[in-house]
């Protein structure tokens, strides 16, 4: 869950008050909260904390471990990994590698540099009263230097564990510049490793911990997750491709094609399995995203399903669902299709006058056969990287790459879902004409 829903945030506030009321202790409050929430970031450092107050080092380990996970482009995790590393091994090569990480991310970070304890780290370190003198900011540089002397030549393994949390660290860094193709490139290669922290990055978006100026960052997790094509990410790009309204839903958009154009039988396959789970808005998208798909058999039975249970929703939601269903289905199999037919009979009594009038529309002007989509033009380091100069361009001076949120082909459905071609429904709109 990127967004967390009205329940969970409901579920935080019942917990809170009977926190402060003294009816239960914070760490079964912390602890229900993330059985209410698995992804719950605030729960996660708690129990880290304590697990490690507590000497509990096995277990300050994992929940350490899970909020590097869960919010990767802060320190705290680092440090309380290498904390719970190196209490249970002071000379652990390790521990001193993520303290160092955590070091060097706290340099991007003006609160906790101005609440960082020099003497106290200076002492822990071993070199107690060696900062006398130095500003925090040079203390910080003195630490790391520190650590990467006690390091030394570091082995293959600790090179290996950290490399995903360095990449992800370089994507951060990238917020105001664009990504190096080298990055781009390191992360694909680590891409089961990457996978869980570049959603971290969308975790931490959907739970307020980045800022606007953050979204370039947010726009490349997207885009990578999508091009390391793993399903499991699915559910994720879904939550931010039906807001519409945000700037993310293009690369969203970009995202969930790519991945269904590398692997649509697996693509499929999830969504079939998260069907149940979604409402009316994921519904309505995943119906239009599963036109776009390649041919792949069992598009239309999961079209099929999108309609089950509907009768629990409200009436508008009904009709958005089947109309969404039914133009789906006529993508996939041709305006004559018996399926489509069938559908528009079933739900005859939620859809409206304008849906059933949509509906003859767009069955008139459909093709006969299937529509034929094609995969997504703009490769990743297009949304990436900075544009590769063509030789048209070389007489010109160079111009920074800025990338738009993709768009439709003129001849691909468009975006809204009514079934018509880009061209003759929305192009004009988003060109300003």
């Amino acid at each position: 869950m990127i967004f967390p829903s009205d329940a969970v945030v409901e579920r935080r506030r019942s917990l809170f008050a009977r926190m402060t009321s003294g009816k239960i202790t914070q760490e079964e409050a912390f602890r229900q909260a993330l059985q209410a929430d698995p992804d719950d970031i605030t729960a996660t450092r708690f129990l880290a904390v304590s697990a490690l107050a507590t000497e509990d080092y096995p277990r300050a380990e994992r929940y350490a471990r899970d909020l590097m996970r869960l919010h990767p482009s802060n320190y705290e995790g680092y440090f309380l990994l290498a904390g719970a590393l190196g209490e249970r091994d002071s000379a652990s090569p390790l521990a001193n590698a993520y303290l160092q990480l955590a070091y060097e991310r706290m340099r991007d970070d003006d609160d906790a540099l101005e609440r960082l304890d020099t003497d106290k780290v200076a002492k822990r370190l071993g070199v107690p009263g060696l900062m006398k003198g130095l500003s925090k900011d040079e203390a910080l540089t003195a630490f790391i230097d520190l650590l990467k002397h006690a390091v030394g030549t570091e082995s293959e393994d600790v090179a290996r564990e950290l490399e995903p949390y360095r990449l992800i660290f370089k994507l951060c860094d990238s917020w105001d510049d664009l990504m190096e193709p080298g990055v781009v490139d390191a992360i694909l290669r680590n891409g089961e490793a990457c996978a869980p922290l570049l959603l971290g990055i969308l975790k931490e978006w959907g739970q307020d911990l980045l800022t606007e100026d953050d979204w370039p960052v947010v726009e490349r997790a997207l885009a990578l997750l999508g091009e390391i094509g793993d399903p499991a990410a699915l559910p994720a790009i879904l939550e931010f491709l039906i807001r519409q309204d945000d700037d993310l839903s293009g690369p969203a958009e970009w995202a969930f094609r790519r991945m269904a154009w590398q692997d649509p039988v697996a693509t499929l396959k999830k969504i079939r399995e998260i069907v149940p789970q979604t409402g009316s808005a994921e519904r309505v998208t995943l119906a239009h995203q599963i036109g776009l798909m390649p041919n792949v058999p069992g598009r239309s039975e999961v079209l099929t399903s999108l309609t089950q249970g509907i009768g629990d929703l409200h009436k508008d939601e009904q009709d958005a669902v089947a109309v969404s269903a039914i133009v789906a289905v006529m993508m996939v199999e041709g305006r004559h299709s018996p399926l489509s037919s069938t559908l528009e009979r079933q739900f005859g009594g939620v859809l409206s006058r304008e849906s059933r009038a949509g509906i003859r529309d767009i069955r008139r002007d459909a093709p006969d056969g299937p529509f034929v989509p094609e995969p997504p033009e703009i490769p990743i380091h297009e949304i990436c990287c900075d544009e590769p100069e063509s030789e048209d361009d070389e007489e010109d001076s160079p111009q920074p790459f800025v990338h738009k949120a993709p768009r439709p082909g003129r001849n691909d459905p468009c975006w809204c879902g009514s079934g018509k071609k880009y061209k003759k429904c929305h192009l004009d709109q988003d060109e300003g004409r």
